[in-house]
This record gives structure tokens, C-alpha cells and sequence, in this order.
């Protein structure tokens, strides 16, 4: 029996009649990805607002804004349109912009031949900076020009955009400012020596510290709560201390209630040695978050966070989700090869619910194996359940996809006595497909059609039981070489 919302049972007006109606689809093929961070005095959005990213990115965050890099980078790896970003207010108190300093030695000027004085603010081909060196150049003269050169900016577009730091100099001395208050400020770079071919004079001519002093932790709760019932399955922003941790993994469980189903997954970069990572991951235990450990790349951790979330989001939603994620190459860079981790490192950070990168041979980071930072159970007894963040993105979407069949085909059914038995094929049927189909997430169909329940429970209800045994990623081949000499 076919039934209609619109056109009368009875109607003897000759005719053919059409109604169109739409069938009720959830959002098992939606996913939008939420980029959180600062915002400049002339970005469209103020501290608290989120908004859909359009394609002028120095107009909707500000320019040379933590959220205009992060969500370039964000478009890069993922060109989907459904990325937005939240802005978040810098440190109420106590908060300090990050510092570093360019520092030109006078004992090697004047050059005897033109030079360039080369160094890097990131990956990006325009952060690569070549100064020139000219023969009359003092220290002095030579340190406006490197200042000068950082404030002008480089092409964009139509545009100039701005780089995340601000110069100014005194005699041959320049530092460089972050644009933002906070501790996640000292994970700017400034780099020499990163190219081979390039001019060697930085080597001597320039003495470089590190970006710090940066202070000031921002409060992300106060920044999700403004998002209501907004449905985004991948987030990321820098900031990874434990308040924020702990208030990303308390507000996404929250919205993975039965009463909410709004399912999402939250990323973030820290930059520190192997020991501090290592005691920071034993600290944790959420399957809510992941948690990127490295040493100091080139790339600020809000480009790195946004970059790594926007592949995920992109793996997911491209239908890559029958394969892992191992193997996918980031457009950030190591200063060195040397900055990677060793088996042996990645291996106990791996253990500790912090996903390592590994470096490859142009530099680049790219994934190995992206965990979360979930290690045991509420009874504290150790579980690889949610170890991989691709288990999490396949579930979410195979309790979608059961979620979207049952309401298309059963959201408006009366009672009878065989609805418990239709219920049941319908989920065989799903989970058939889930598992043969071109998304391959789940396994051994035989077993959920034995062991799955639907019951009737009382006049109005029907309750299921569904055991899902989701597809794992193969991470370890071992080789057993036996050699005989004949």
C-alpha cells in the first residue's frame, strides 16, 4: 500500500497527480568541520561568534589572525565548503604576547658580495624570507630590512596578507611579536638552515632565539557553549592544557547523549620533548580528543591542529572510511628530518594516548597513527576500544546510518504485531550494506544477525540491541625472514 500525505484516498477527479515529498535523511554523509581561535580587531566576527568560512578569509578573521591561518590551512587539506570557525577571546589576565628576536651580528658586515639572508616563518612557500644583503649594508640597516620585510606581508590573492607576527627593531636588534596573546604564541618558529641550497649567511650573520614568554590560557567552555545545538563532527584549535581538555571531553560528551546525538571529535597539536609528552599523555584519558605530539615544527600548533583535523574530516567524508589513515601527508613542515621520533618513541607515546607524526624525506609530517587519548575503562582497567579515532568516525557513522533507515521507514508506523520482525531484517539488510557496500565499516554480518535483539517493550516501543564489530586498520606487518644457505 502506498500512502500520501497530501492527495485524497478518495479523489474521483480524473487526473494524475504528483506530491513531492522529501524522504527524512540525517547526516550519516554530512560532516562539518569547527575551527576555534583568535580573531583581530577587523575580522567580521567578534570573540564568542562563529560563522561559516567564505572564501575571503582575511575579511571574515582579520588579517594576520590565528583563525585566518588556521582555516587556510584547514582549506587546503579539506577544499569541502562546511568548515566554520569560532572565535574565542584571548587571556582575560595575565595574558602575553610570544617574542623572538633576529639579532644581526656586525663582526660579519660588510659582506664582500651581495647576499640574502634567509629564514623562514612557516612552510608555506611565501614564509620562506630572502633579505638581501647588499655590500654597504651595517647591522643596523640590515635589521630594518629584515623588520620591513616581515611587515610587508606577502601577495594573496588580490590581497596582502599579513604574517602571525609583528617586527620592530632597535639598532641590529629585531623582535618579533606574536599577534596574539598566550602561551600557544611560543609555538611560532623562526628558522634558518631549513634548505640546503640555501645562502648560508643566516648561519653566521644572524644569532636567532626561540619565540617565548607567551602566557595566558583562553576559556574554551565559555566559547562552546555559544555553539547551542550546532552539529560538528571534527574540531580543532591549539590549545590542549588540561581545563581545556578536560572542557572539550565534558561538552562533547554531553552532546553525544541519547538525548542530543550531536557526535564530534576534537584536535590539537603540543609541541615539547619526548619526556614532557610522554608524562602529559599518562595525564590523560578521553576518547573525545587526540592529541598530536611533536617536536617544533615550522607551523605554529593552530595550523598543525586545523591542518591534521581537516584530513580527518576530509578521509571521512570523501568515503575513505573503509581504509586508515596512515600514510596521509600534512603540508607542514619538520626544521630537520632529525625532528622526528624514533620506532621506539612512537611507540610509548602511541601507548600514552598521544599521536606522534612521523617525517619524511621532504620534510613533511605525515600521519602514522592517529589515536585518541582514551587508555582505559571507568573501572581504570585498560581498553583499546576507542584507541583509534577512525573507530570513533566509524561508529558515528554507522549509528547514523541504522538511525537515518529506522526513522525514513518506521517514524510514523502504528502499531502491529509484525513490526519487531521487519525492524530486524531492515537492521540485517543495513548492516549488510555497511559491510559489502563501498563503505566497508563493519564485519561479520553473520554475527549481528545472530546475536542482535529487537523486542517489543509495552504498547508503544521498540528496543534494539546492536552489536556492531567495527572494520579495525591493519598498522603492523611483521616479517619472519628465514634464510637457508644452499
Amino acid at each position: 500500500m502506498v500512502n500520501f500525505n497530501t492527495i485524497p484516498s478518495d479523489i474521483r477527479a480524473s487526473g494524475v497527480y504528483a506530491e513531492i515529498n522529501a524522504q527524512p535523511k540525517g547526516e550519516s554523509y554530512y560532516n562539518r568541520m569547527l575551527v576555534i581561535g583568535h580573531v583581530t580587531d577587523d575580522a567580521k566576527v567578534a570573540a564568542g561568534e562563529y560563522r561559516l568560512a567564505s572564501d575571503d578569509l582575511i575579511g571574515d578573521w582579520g588579517n594576520g589572525s590565528m583563525l585566518f591561518e588556521a582555516i587556510r590551512s584547514a582549506k587546503a587539506a579539506y577544499p569541502g565548503y562546511r568548515i566554520f570557525g569560532l572565535a574565542v577571546a584571548e587571556p582575560a589576565t595575565g595574558g602575553v604576547k610570544a617574542t623572538a628576536t633576529i639579532t644581526v651580528n656586525a663582526d660579519v658586515l660588510p659582506v664582500a658580495v651581495p647576499r640574502q639572508a634567509v629564514f623562514y616563518l612557516g612552510s608555506r612557500a611565501e614564509e620562506r624570507l630572502a633579505v638581501p644583503v647588499y655590500v654597504t649594508d651595517t647591522a643596523a640597516t640590515l635589521a630594518a630590512r629584515i623588520a620591513s620585510a616581515v611587515n610587508a606581508g606577502y601577495a594573496y590573492g588580490a590581497f596582502t596578507a599579513q604574517y602571525g607576527v609583528v617586527a620592530t627593531v632597535a639598532s641590529n636588534v629585531v623582535t618579533l611579536t606574536a599577534r596574539h596573546k598566550g602561551v600557544v604564541g611560543n609555538t611560532l618558529k623562526v628558522a634558518t638552515g631549513v634548505h640546503a641550497l640555501d645562502d648560508d649567511f643566516a648561519a653566521t650573520g644572524l644569532t636567532i632565539t626561540a619565540f617565548s614568554a607567551g602566557a595566558g590560557l583562553v576559556d574554551l567552555a565559555a566559547a562552546l557553549a555559544n555553539l547551542g545545538a550546532e552539529a560538528f563532527d571534527t574540531l580543532a584549535s591549539p590549545w590542549c592544557d588540561a581545563t581545556a581538555l578536560e572542557d572539550v571531553a565534558g561538552f562533547l560528551a554531553d552532546r553525544e547523549q541519547w538525548d542530543e546525538e550531536l557526535y564530534g571529535h576534537y584536535f590539537s597539536a603540543q609541541y615539547d620533548t619526548f619526556a614532557n609528552l610522554y608524562t602529559a599523555g599518562a595525564a590523560r584519558n578521553s576518547q573525545y580528543y587526540s592529541v598530536v605530539g611533536v617536536k617544533q615544527p615550522l607551523d605554529p600548533s593552530w595550523r598543525l591542529a586545523a591542518e591534521l583535523a581537516a584530513h580527518v574530516a576530509n578521509w571521512y567524508a570523501t568515503g575513505n572510511r573503509r581504509r586508515g589513515m596512515k600514510g596521509i601527508v600534512l603540508a607542514a613542515k619538520a626544521v630537520t628530518r632529525k625532528d622526528g621520533w624514533t620506532v621506539a618513541e612512537r611507540d610509548q607515546l602511541l601507548r600514552v594516548g598521544v599521536t606522534p607524526l612521523t617525517v619524511g624525506m621532504n620534510g613533511r609530517f605525515a600521519i602514522d597513527r592517529n589515536i585518541t587519548a582514551y587508555r582505559t575503562n571507568a573501572d581504570g582497567v585498560p581498553d583499546t576500544t576507542w584507541l583509534d579515532v577512525s573507530t570513533r568516525y566509524r561508529t558515528i557513522y554507522a549509528v547514523r546510518n541504522f538511525r537515518d533507515m529506522l526513522i525514513a521507514r518506521y517514524q510514523r508506523s502504528a502499531r502491529n504485531d509484525d513490526i519487531a520482525a521487519a525492524i530486524g531484517a531492515d537492521l540485517d539488510h543495513k548492516y549488510i550494506e555497511l559491510e559489502d557496500g563501498g563503505d566497508g565499516i563493519l564485519v561479520n554480518s553473520n554475527a549481528f544477525r545472530s546475536a542482535r535483539q529487537v523486542q517489543r517493550d509495552g504498547l508503544d516501543r521498540i528496543d534494539i540491541y546492536a552489536p556492531l564489530a567495527v572494520r579495525s586498520d591493519l598498522h603492523v606487518i611483521a616479517i619472519n625472514a628465514t634464510i637457508r644457505v644452499s
